[in-house]
């Protein structure tokens, strides 16, 4: 089991904190895709684990997002499986940030993903 919690904001009016619960990470990244109406690009961002610009690792609530119709915003701040913490952005963790290589590995399919998108036309 995954928890997300997150923030769900909409520009001008502020946001909340929620949190869902899902069977795995695909899920997860499906949740955020089905959010988008539109281009991916400008519409989700996922960071990537591969570049070596810092040298600590310094996440924030930005680096996972993906947003709707241009009305809310969904920042991802943690990933817990099965209790454990695998992503963190520091928001609930006293601003230590934290990811696993599951999540990275998972962020690489996502960027894949958002990069190159394949559907199911019938």
């Amino acid at each position: 089991m995954y928890k997300v919690k997150y923030e769900k904001y909409r520009y001008g009016y502020g946001g909340t904190q929620e949190v869902k619960i899902f069977s795995s990470l695909e899920e997860i990244a499906d949740w955020l895709f089905g959010m988008v109406k539109g281009k991916y690009e400008g519409s989700m961002f996922f960071v990537n684990p591969d570049d070596k610009n810092d040298k600590e690792l310094h996440l924030d609530s930005s680096c996972i997002s993906s947003r709707d119709d241009e009305r809310y915003c969904y920042w991802v701040e943690q990933i817990e499986k099965d209790g454990l913490i695998i992503y963190s952005c520091g928001t609930f963790t006293n601003g230590v940030c934290y990811w696993n290589e599951e999540v990275k590995q998972w962020l690489r399919e996502c960027i894949q993903r958002k990069e190159n998108p394949q559907f199911n036309f019938g």
